[in-house]
């Protein structure tokens, strides 16, 4: 790296991150005929991440999305096995409080057969008194669970998750930035994955080093200018918390004007193979910025591949907002 580039340095957040050390998870149903339904042999993301370690049996008490307490209504959910597809930090919170003594996630718009990825993100607070494990499963074992219920049988559930938390846990954010100018945009990609897959997201942090090597290799060459207003800053974060600490921190304690930010996620798929729709997510209507966000997809539509086929048909990759 040349003297273009500024020098790299880390920001690690300790007070935000707490770190659960997952050894073996284990989720299984106890009716008729024991049946496993997730195991981190099978899949490393059946813990909800954040989870507790613990080993609990008990009746399973569907209670649909659970992230409000009128979805309790009726419902004994004392020293039971909450059955839930909403968000799992609510669900949580709410139905400890109604002495839940496990938990089962899953998600209603995935493939049935996945097994979700999910957090409790719990602060380091609020994990010291956290006590019931949490597991995921995929759609159509949670349905199958749904189903006995609503054909009068009480399955009973056993969730075993081995794990520990280490309070002094660190994660670095690493940064590069080009340029010297008041106003930042930054590039963001997250590199760490409790999978390690490569498109989850081997593909954002390669593509976001591919970029600060092209951007270098142009000003060495002299085909680029040096920004003078702006700076380019390049960020690689820790997934469980994303870039929002990052966020706060720069414009906490920098003051920094951080106008834009693009993340590169998951952006390895190739889709005349997989056949998937590219996702353009916009940022919350107080943090927007129309007119970069418009180049952004102008140009993004423009460079979307583009295949023929032998009579010549032109196919555009789907995408949605």
């Amino acid at each position: 790296m040349n003297t273009y580039m500024n020098t790299i340095y880390n920001m690690v957040f300790i007070y935000l991150l707490l770190d659960g050390m997952l050894m073996n998870v284990m989720l299984s149903l106890l009716n008729l005929k024991e049946k496993d339904f997730s195991s981190s042999l099978n899949s490393k993301i059946c813990s909800v991440a954040h989870s507790p370690p613990g080993y609990v049996e008990g009746e399973v008490v569907y209670v649909g999305e659970g992230t409000r307490t009128s979805h309790y209504k009726d419902k004994n959910i004392e020293d039971k096995v909450v059955l839930a597809y909403g968000n799992p930090y609510l669900v949580y919170r709410i139905a400890n409080q109604f002495g839940a003594k496990g938990f089962i996630f899953f998600k209603i718009n995935i493939h049935e057969d996945a097994i979700p990825y999910l957090s409790l993100f719990l602060t380091p607070e609020e994990a010291k008194s956290a006590k019931t494990p949490a597991a995921a499963i995929s759609k159509r074992d949670a349905y199958s669970i749904i189903n006995m219920l609503e054909h009068g049988l009480k399955p009973y559930a056993k969730i075993s998750i081995e794990a520990e938390y280490r309070e002094n846990a660190k994660i670095n954010v690493i940064e590069a930035s080009l340029g010297d100018g008041e106003k930042e945009l930054h590039i963001f990609a997250h590199y760490c994955h409790p999978a390690g897959t490569i498109n989850d997201n081997v593909s954002g942090s390669a593509t976001l080093l591919e970029l600060v090597k092209t951007f270098d290799k142009a000003l060495h060459r002299n085909r680029l200018s040096l920004p003078r207003t702006m700076k380019i800053t390049f960020i690689w974060f820790p997934e469980y918390y994303g870039s929002l600490p990052y966020l706060m921190h720069k414009t906490a304690h920098h003051q920094s004007k951080i106008v834009f930010g693009v993340n590169l996620d998951m952006i390895g798929e190739k889709q005349e193979v997989t056949k998937s729709t590219l996702n353009i997510i916009r940022p919350p209507i107080f943090i927007s910025n129309i007119e970069y966000e418009s180049i952004i997809v102008k140009y993004l539509i423009e460079s979307l591949s583009i295949g023929k086929s032998f009579s010549n048909t032109i196919q555009i990759m789907s995408y949605r907002f």
